[in-house]
């Protein structure tokens, strides 16, 4: 195997310990083969050593993890043996404690990182909207593998969590960007996640506004603006909340949307196909779409991620009106 091979298996384990992939599911190509100290000086340079994670840390329990499997992997290879800076990188990463929240970074193709700060508890402060799902990151490559779709669009994201597809958004070139959640502590790492990301995103983008939208509350809301395309991902797995979110989808329809794209994991086939059905009983059709392949993220197949584009059928009768915003990145 040449080098360019091994830098490019060594650059896939990178980018799967960036994102944190769990360790049971990273594959490791064949870096083993022949894992000399220079390669694992190199592997250790773009991880636990990376300057991206020493100062936005991944969950430290992952790392030792990490570092543990490299040692005993090694140890275990009479032909090889672990280098001075694996056993220096974990003497430190061992001392540290786990803290939340942490922080996930997305290697993209561009040679670009994205970065987001998560809390590795699957709730925390009541919410699920602190780390990022599965279908938000099915959403974000099928985004970048359609940049045409949002070039010079306004588009607004239901659920926004913490913010990887609005900020994939920007790089699509989006004209104008609308990211909404409704939990206190969401939207503040929305906003951090936003301006963490600042450098990513394309000047074709005016901005990115972030907005509390509590969908029980829709009709009651004037400040919401038109947007051309509304999308969301994972927020198809509860049935009681299927109202509320058809009366927010029917609202943007009406006010001149012609879009929605929705992202669904698909944990119980009934339940998305009632959001479907719900959905043709009020006169929005659907087509799924293709998955693309995992060039930018990585995320779980266990359970089926499928990907809608929604729109109204012509007989729906519905009126544009024109709303106005501010602009700029704030809280409402």
């Amino acid at each position: 195997m040449c080098n360019n091979d091994v830098i490019s298996e060594l650059k896939y384990v990178q980018k799967q310990f960036l994102c944190a992939v769990p360790i049971q599911r990273i594959n490791w190509k064949n870096i083993f083969d022949n894992f000399d100290w220079k390669l694992q000086e190199y592997l250790i340079s773009r991880t636990v050593n990376l300057t991206i994670v020493l100062k936005y840390p991944i969950q430290i329990s992952y790392q030792k993890s990490f570092l543990k499997y490299l040692i005993n992997r090694l140890e275990k290879n009479s032909a090889l043996r672990p280098s001075d800076c694996l056993y220096d990188a974990f003497g430190r990463v061992v001392a540290l404690r786990d803290i939340n929240p942490c922080f996930k970074h997305y290697f993209l193709e561009n040679e670009k990182i994205l970065s987001l700060k998560e809390n590795s508890n699957f709730i925390s402060e009541g919410t699920t909207g602190l780390c990022s799902w599965q279908a938000s990151l099915a959403l974000s490559e099928w985004c970048l593998a359609n940049t045409d779709f949002f070039k010079g669009k306004v588009v607004l994201e239901l659920g926004s969590g913490v913010g990887l597809t609005g900020i994939i958004l920007a790089l699509c070139k989006a004209k104008h960007i609308f990211l909404t959640d409704c939990h206190p502590s969401v939207l503040q790492v929305l906003e951090e996640n936003v301006h963490l990301n600042s450098e990513l995103i394309s000047t074709e983008t005016n901005n990115i506004q972030i907005l509390k939208l509590q969908w029980e509350d829709i009709g009651s809301n004037n400040n919401l603006p038109s947007v051309d395309i509304l999308i969301a991902a994972d927020v198809v797995y509860d049935s009681s909340l299927f109202p509320f979110l058809l009366n927010v989808i029917l609202h943007f329809f009406k006010v001149g949307t012609k879009t929605f794209i929705v992202a669904c994991t698909e944990r119980n086939a009934s339940t998305l196909q009632e959001f479907l059905l719900l959905l043709e009983s009020n006169c929005i059709r659907h087509e799924e779409l293709t998955n693309c392949p995992q060039h930018n993220f990585l995320w779980s197949t266990e359970s089926p991620i499928k990907i809608f584009l929604c729109t109204l059928n012509r007989h729906f009768a519905y009126y544009p009106t024109t709303v106005t915003f501010n602009i700029g990145i704030y809280l409402q």
